[in-house]
């Protein structure tokens, strides 16, 4: 190159500087075009590494190699959130996805750029299914406030509906009569029953307010609520009406089918045992399993073993049972000597009587008392409900003792 150079030097062309302008301009303009050739060359024939391995074949596609593609702040925003709410989704509904080993995918080879794909029928690998997002529905201020009202209409409404029914609920005295069922076949010459009536608010009406009738004739409680009235041949009917203390009134009536010559049903037996242990004595009658008959409340079972007795009984109470006085030869004839000094040292009287054993013989507050499997009710023996299999003991008392 030198030695061309110097050679052009010598020639008499180069010594002119004109001539020597117009051959630099020349080479400076040939280098350029060889540079722009080589870059515009470079970049038509780059051909971006392939690396796809598997395709779906239920989704377009398109090919893209990267060339002039950019995001602008808006469109990377934009994909961020979608790419959080798929997460979102995905964390609430997960799809666990079968693990199968990778496959390989082999790029076509008939023409580089020509992609060619098999039928999508014939292609049973598993893909991943984008799950789907339905955004929520905006709605207008317009349509709020359509909502809005609709809503208000419907409690109104619902609240009308509550009001009306509240209406519709009777304020009257509610009647309620138990032991006793409508056209119910009842055999014996009494029928015992329960009548209980309460006011709108709950309060149980009683006494005067309450009139309970059965076959015309007025009835009294003998306790407990139990109504106890004499049964007729065919027809008899049970009348029932309730005042409360607003004046509102209601009645009642049940009818049922009576036959008097035969026996009530028997529905089970108890045991009953008089004792007088206050006195030093054990059984004063003798002990008996005793029969209890449909409508029968305890006092009816109690008077049924008296009556299978040797001795005979006094009875005190006054619309209601109480057992005042038991009459048997030699009851109290037995008393040990030790109990008699017993009972002078504390100023007890003893009866001259010994045939009978009542209440106050032996001082004020003694007298005869009973007990239902080992537990003293409270209340009258009228208004117990004798239970199959019970023991009933009547016991005496003497009060200090």
């Amino acid at each position: 190159m030198k030695d061309m150079l110097g050679k052009l030097k010598n020639t008499n062309y180069l010594k002119n500087r004109k001539a020597r302008l117009v051959l630099l301009a020349l080479l400076f303009t040939l280098a350029f075009c060889v540079f722009v050739t080589a870059t515009l060359f470079a970049s038509s024939s780059y051909v971006p590494e392939d690396t796809v391995e598997e395709l779906n074949y239920e989704r377009s596609q398109v090919y893209v190699d990267g060339t002039g593609y950019s995001l602008d702040d808006n469109s990377k925003k934009q994909h961020k959130e979608e790419e959080e709410e798929r997460d979102i989704i995905q964390q609430e509904d997960p799809k666990p996805q079968e693990v199968e080993p990778p496959k390989t995918y082999t790029p076509p080879t008939t023409n580089p750029n020509t992609r060619s794909y098999p039928n999508t029928n014939t292609y049973n690998g598993n893909t991943y299914r984008r799950p789907t997002y339905t955004p929520p529905r905006r709605t207008t201020p317009q349509q709020n406030n359509q909502n809005k009202q609709s809503k208000k209409k419907e409690k109104k409404e619902k609240k009308s509906d509550y009001e009306k029914n509240k209406e519709e609920v009777s304020e009257d005295p509610v009647i309620k009569i138990t032991g006793v069922k409508k056209n119910q076949k009842v055999k014996g010459k009494t029928k015992k029953f329960k009548v209980k009536a309460t006011s709108y608010d709950g309060d149980k009406i009683t006494g005067s307010k309450l009139t309970v009738k059965m076959n015309g004739t007025k009835l009294v409680s003998e306790g407990d609520d139990t109504y106890v009235g004499d049964v007729i041949d065919g027809t008899n009917k049970i009348e029932v009406k309730a005042v409360d203390e607003s004046g509102r009134s209601s009645e009642k009536t049940v009818k049922f089918k009576g036959i008097t010559d035969e026996e009530p049903e028997e529905i089970g037996e108890l045991e009953v045992v008089v004792t007088a242990e206050a006195l030093g004595l054990d059984t004063v009658v003798d002990e008996q399993t005793v029969k209890i008959m449909d409508n029968d409340q305890l006092s009816d079972v109690v008077k049924r073993y008296f009556d299978n007795s040797d001795a005979t009984i006094e009875d005190i109470g006054s619309g209601y049972f109480e057992l005042g006085r038991i009459n048997k030869d030699g009851i109290i004839e037995d008393i040990p000597e030790e109990k008699l000094q017993e009972f002078e040292e504390n100023g007890i009287p003893v009866p001259d009587d010994k045939n009978s054993l009542g209440l106050n013989d032996f001082g004020p507050g003694s007298g005869w008392m009973y007990k239902v499997d080992g537990t003293a009710p409270k209340k009258y023996m009228s208004s117990v409900d004798p239970k199959d299999g019970s023991t009933v003991e009547i016991y005496y008392t003497v009060s200090g003792m």
